[in-house]
């Protein structure tokens, strides 16, 4: 059968790695680079990635960009009855953000919405000269821009194994930083982050203390890691030994 429509792309672009995916579970891709997360030195790597592999895919291709949270600003928005429109949601979300003091004076790209009604939302910022050269390196392969994410953003609009009556943490590993999502009643309830202090170990057990002290008892915890993670989740089942540990996938964050 003749294929009409443009092939879909995941990128990643984070410090530590970069790859490329095409297909739900197939990856084309992977290197290791160490590079601050909005540097940008790190669009060389993506470039040697999409030139190494970019014949690969058909020109025109539509890519989801998947990047670390440190490159933009994210945050829990709390819900809100009045906002009756996407205008209205990303003022609010511009205003937490700038009152947060996540927002410098450069030009951002903000968005944000509420996944379900009643529960938090999330505000989402990336820096316009950040897009403007993710735009231009992949304009350079043939490729198109279909959408930038931050991957606590990206997972707050596709997890899916909440629970109904438990409260449940999904972990996402960066290797330099630890986010958690804390969900009640399949809602985003809280969101927090322990940034780099000596190893990803350390980073999420301060993390899961912190939780277990401020919300209570987690029924099971999901790992999202760029690494092997099997350490990870040894320590995260020391810390919270009544939690079941569930790992997902490094492609897991696909959109359709």
């Amino acid at each position: 059968m003749l294929r009409l429509w443009p092939e879909q792309v995941t990128l990643g672009v984070f410090p530590n790695a970069c790859w490329l995916q095409r297909g739900r579970q197939t990856e084309i891709a992977a290197t290791d680079v160490v590079r601050p997360a909005a540097d940008a030195a790190l669009f060389d790597v993506v470039d040697t990635l999409l030139a190494q592999r970019g014949a690969l895919f058909r020109r025109g291709a539509s890519v989801d960009v998947l990047v670390s949270d440190a490159v933009g600003a994210t945050m829990a928005l709390p819900w809100q009855d009045s906002l009756g429109s996407t205008t209205l949601v990303r003022a609010y979300a511009r205003m937490l953000l700038e009152s947060e003091g996540r927002l410098d004076n450069a030009a951002w790209t903000v968005d944000g919405g509420f996944r379900h009604f009643g529960g938090s939302g999330l505000g989402v910022a990336l820096p316009d000269d950040w897009i403007t050269q993710l735009q231009q390196v992949l304009g350079k392969h043939g490729l198109r821009l279909r959408s930038a994410l931050p991957v606590s953003a990206a997972a707050y609009w596709q997890f899916d194994r909440m629970h109904r009556r438990h409260q449940n943490v999904l972990l996402l590993d960066e290797g330099s930083r630890v986010t958690a999502l804390l969900y009640r009643a399949k809602r985003l309830y809280a969101l927090d982050v322990q940034p780099l202090l000596n190893d990803a170990g350390e980073n999420a057990e301060r993390l899961c203390r912190r939780l277990r002290a401020l919300y209570g008892e987690v029924f099971d915890i999901w790992i999202w890691s760029l690494g092997d993670g099997t350490a990870l989740a040894k320590m995260v089942a020391r810390c919270l030994p009544n939690a079941k540990v569930n790992s997902l996938a490094l492609g897991h964050w696909r959109r359709n």
